[in-house]
């Protein structure tokens, strides 16, 4: 009751030209009449809440029925924070081609929302507009941009939806708001360069457990946050895989420099290789993420055995503690038995109220 929901029609390259909005009654019901139909229409339902942007799928109208046509559609909502706190990133990783003059990225940002709340960005706090971003992504400074200026960015299929970006400080953002959980966001943009040089240097903004660069021939990397690691085969494409050895905090530069070997033709045109990375990031990093062998070094930065309570102090010190813990279950370096425990017991620390933030 009380959500107002707003009918957005959009022309082919997404632009509204129309926008409608209602107000739920009581029982939660509200209606949209007389609208027009066919394959040319495309309406979008969003509903906000608290301040917070809720996305729902497109719809289109068909206008070769005999009977009025019925959806069926769930557009959920949730209490809202402007903590920003709330929101860490357990794992990015980037995929990096090289065509002439340019290189390609791929990225895929896992976002963790600890909160029982949807996060919708510091700056509803006070009830901004509906354009306010409300999670943000950096990007680096010689993306390619179209004639507004804004970075030429391109969403990939996710587990969110993103109906608005925006450019940003240091890259650019979405609208919607991101609810409780984890989610995936996939998108994808060019940087050029020179000499066959590319800096793809940018500035956290967000705790980062896990970045992860994954370098096609012919490039080489340098990094103060990257180290290589091990070469992985994605489809037909050889990557050398770099890793950021300890987490990442907000506002901490991550300098990323490739350099395009001299006498190697891989990269040059990308063709059926690109588009083969671009469905399998489509589909999902897990089930092609490279398996290693567990390590000393690895020990030492896991949460501890199952029956040793785990030694946290703080909020933020429990999340890395359970993104660390997510990342090593998904290499299969520790059992699901293992794995839900010290979860558990990393919850209730989570949960309790006299945990400090």
């Amino acid at each position: 009751a009380g959500v107002k929901v707003t009918l957005t029609r959009a022309d082919p390259n997404g632009t509204a030209r129309e926008t409608v909005s209602r107000t739920t009654g009581a029982d939660g019901r509200y209606a949209f009449r007389n609208l027009p139909t066919g394959p040319r229409y495309v309406y979008a339902l969003d509903a906000l809440f608290q301040d917070g942007i809720f996305p729902g799928r497109a719809l289109q109208l068909p206008n070769d029925t005999k009977k009025p046509p019925v959806f069926d559609t769930k557009l959920r909502v949730w209490p809202t924070t402007t903590e920003p706190r709330v929101i860490q990133v357990p794992r990015d990783d980037v995929f990096v081609t090289h065509q002439e003059g340019a290189v390609t990225l791929i990225e895929s940002v896992t976002i963790l929302n600890s909160s029982q709340r949807a996060y919708i960005g510091r700056g509803r706090a006070s009830g901004g507009d509906a354009a306010t971003p409300s999670i943000a992504f950096p990007l680096p400074d010689a993306v390619v941009r179209d004639d507004r200026g804004a970075p030429r960015v391109q969403l990939l299929p996710s587990d969110i939806d993103l109906p608005a970006l925006l450019p940003s400080e240091f890259g650019f953002a979405g609208t919607a708001a991101i609810p409780p959980g984890r989610h995936t966001v996939r998108f994808t943009y060019t940087v050029t360069g020179g000499g066959g040089t590319f800096d793809l240097s940018r500035t956290a903004l967000y705790p980062t457990i896990l970045l992860e660069v994954y370098a096609a021939d012919p490039l080489d990397l340098r990094s103060n946050r990257l180290e290589e690691t091990e070469e992985v085969t994605v489809g037909e494409e050889r990557y050398v895989r770099y890793a950021s050895k300890d987490p990442i905090e907000a506002g901490d530069p991550v300098q990323v420099i490739v350099v395009a070997e001299a006498g190697s033709s891989n990269g040059l045109i990308l063709g059926a290789a690109g588009l083969g990375v671009v469905l399998l990031v489509a589909v999902g990093f897990a089930a092609f993420r490279p398996r290693r062998r567990r390590t000393a070094a690895d020990d030492s930065a896991s949460p501890p055995p199952t029956k040793r309570e785990p030694a946290v102090s703080s909020r933020q010190t429990i999340l890395t503690a359970i993104a660390r813990l997510d990342l090593d279950h998904e290499a299969r370096a520790i059992s699901d038995e293992e794995w839900e425990t010290q979860r558990q017991v990393l919850k209730e620390r989570l949960d309790d109220p006299g945990t400090p933030s």
